[in-house]
């Protein structure tokens, strides 16, 4: 093992280099991170800024058009005079990225005995509300926010809610405030300058602005402010400083901010599959090995992205902050593959932009008969994915043609049934047409394949809507062993079972007879049909489940475990 200080433009980054052979070709490799970053950029697809570290030297570290704009909108990328370039001093929000600032607060409080991570939120919070139940500890608040409830009921903002939870907690036990604690204790000791904590989304210099980028050209977003804000505040940082941070994750020095390797290593641990303190931490074989272990954080908010990936026993990682709401991961993968000596796909051109025209002069439903029969035919040829006819439902919705987005958006949701942002633009849609009762159905559909998700759920409470329960509380990590202790057969009648089983990653529940569906974990015991109102609750006995309980429009029959044959 050896340690080596590098520079990045005057700021020091360091990255543990490991006994990976050394990169020969590395200015090679330079140049292709910045064509893939370039290529992204020049579709549309990234626009802020990018570093890459590669064996303790950054790799790439650039930053790609605007951080805001002058005035009005800038039609196909064209830059205004006045416009502000972004650079890498721009600070950007980074969503829930903040959560391991806030995970290693705690940490830093518990390892000078402030306060215990298995004690129960409530002996620091008499009167906290929102927990599910009185056993919430800190420790459950790091690994799982669905802990908490939020405000308007289980599953509304949960990780806002925990994060809140967690900040008053530090608060409380300090008699400090939150900023000034994160600042003393986790941000400074690792030399993040530029990270801080604002009570609004800033709008200064320095800082970057929401932008859109429509069929039309880049506009400012909308609900900007409404969407960073949190419990904690808005958390900004630059991707200078998450180098710093991810550089501390990766290798343990005193004071940096730990005092003790055993507490850096208790953050990046999985608590619960797949879910450390603030971070998701798994294994994925790359290059020639079949388990490099990686430690990630992304987020998407009206107007930002942001992302982190981090490897940490090969001085790897790869910080990508984007200010026009871009999805990063094609391009995280992307950059993943040529830091293992792969390949990385170059992205594809925008169907929504080969299609306006079709639309223009055929209609829509020309447009989308030819993007299913290209999506068939021409797979490779463009980018197909629910985003691009998101993309092209907002222009033509927003040029006055809302009749002609309705059939974009019901397509992408027939496709791409995960995809929550045309789940949330047709509720829009249907709301602006007047038609409460479809846009509340629709959201409520969609729950049932992103259950908790709080674009979907926060705003049909606010509608006063009352989704089912079984809906409102999210997906989260369970270990392998939680899911193990579920599964077998369950007797419906003499006739019929239901067996669960485990499939890759997850599980599967089969009626007999009939095809399998995949269960989506809301808790230990507790799993979601997807695409589905329907619940399964199980009953444990021991380290074994005895029974399970069918849960569907507030009605619940439970059907005994069939014993294991021996």
């Amino acid at each position: 093992m050896r340690e080596r200080l590098r520079r990045t433009r005057g700021a020091a980054l360091v990255i543990l280099a490991t006994s990976a052979a050394p990169l020969t070709g590395q200015t090679t490799l330079s140049g292709r991170a910045e064509t893939l970053v370039r290529a992204y950029h020049d579709l549309g697809r990234f626009n802020g800024a990018a570093l890459v570290v590669y064996d303790g030297d950054p790799l790439l570290e650039n930053t790609y058009g605007f951080a805001r704009l002058a005035d009005g909108t800038v039609t196909n990328g064209t830059r205004a005079a006045r416009d502000v370039p972004n650079h890498l001093g721009t600070r950007f929000p980074i969503g829930s990225l903040g959560r391991s600032f806030t995970a290693a607060l705690i940490l830093r409080l518990w390892e000078g005995g402030t306060l215990h991570l298995e004690a129960p939120v409530r002996e620091y919070l008499p009167d906290a509300p929102w927990l599910r139940d009185d056993g919430v500890t800190i420790h459950h608040l790091l690994v799982d926010p669905g802990s908490v409830a939020g405000a308007a009921g289980p599953g509304a903002g949960d990780v806002d809610a925990a994060s809140g939870v967690l900040r008053d907690v530090a608060e409380t036990v300090t008699g400090r405030p939150y900023d000034a604690l994160l600042g003393e204790l986790v941000l400074d000791p690792v030399g993040l300058a530029h990270t801080g904590v604002e009570s609004e989304p800033a709008s200064g210099p320095g800082h970057a602005a929401g932008l859109r980028r429509s069929l039309g050209g880049i506009e400012p977003a909308t609900a900007e402010g409404s969407s960073l804000r949190s419990p904690t505040g808005v958390v900004y940082s630059t991707v200078e400083d998450l180098g710093r941070w991810a550089d501390a994750l990766s290798r343990f020095e005193t004071g940096r901010p730990f005092q003790r390797a055993e507490t850096l290593e208790r953050m990046r641990t999985p608590a619960v599959e797949g879910q450390a303190y603030g971070l998701a931490v798994h294994a994925r074989p790359l290059g020639r090995e079949d388990a490099v272990r990686v430690l990630e954080r992304a987020d998407r908010t009206p107007g930002f992205s942001a992302a982190m990936r981090i490897f940490p026993d090969h001085g790897r990682a790869i910080v990508l902050l984007d200010n026009t709401s871009s999805d990063l991961e094609p391009l995280l993968e992307g950059l993943t593959n040529l830091l293992w000596g792969a390949e990385a796909p170059r992205p594809k051109p925008s169907i929504a932009e080969r299609l306006l025209p079709i639309v223009e002069t055929a209609g829509i439903e020309a447009a989308l008969d030819r993007y299913r029969n290209w999506r068939t035919t021409r797979p490779d040829r463009y980018d197909y994915g629910a985003h691009e006819l998101v993309r092209l439902a907002r222009h033509l919705a927003d040029g006055g043609h809302p009749e002609r987005a309705f059939p974009a958006l019901e397509t992408a949701i027939e496709l791409f049934p995960h995809a929550a942002e045309a789940s949330v633009a047709l509720f829009e849609l249907d709301l602006e047409a007047g038609d409460t009762v479809q846009a509340v159905s629709r959201l409520e559909a969609a729950l049932t394949w992103r259950p908790g998700d709080p674009r979907l759920l926060e705003p049909l409470l606010d509608l006063g809507a009352e989704p089912p329960a079984v809906l409102r509380f999210p997906v989260t990590g369970v270990t392998t062993g939680a899911m193990e202790r579920v599964t077998g057969s369950y007797r419906i009648d003499p006739a019929t079972s239901l067996e669960i089983r485990r499939e890759g990653h997850g599980l599967v529940a089969q009626r007999t007879g009939e095809a399998g569906f995949p269960l989506l974990p809301q808790g230990e015991t507790t799993y979601l049909l997807e695409g589905s109102a329907i619940q399964l609750s199980f009953q444990m006995d021991g380290e074994r489940a005895a029974s399970v309980a069918i849960v569907e429009s507030g009605q619940r029959v439970t059907f005994p475990r069939i014993p294991d044959l021996r």
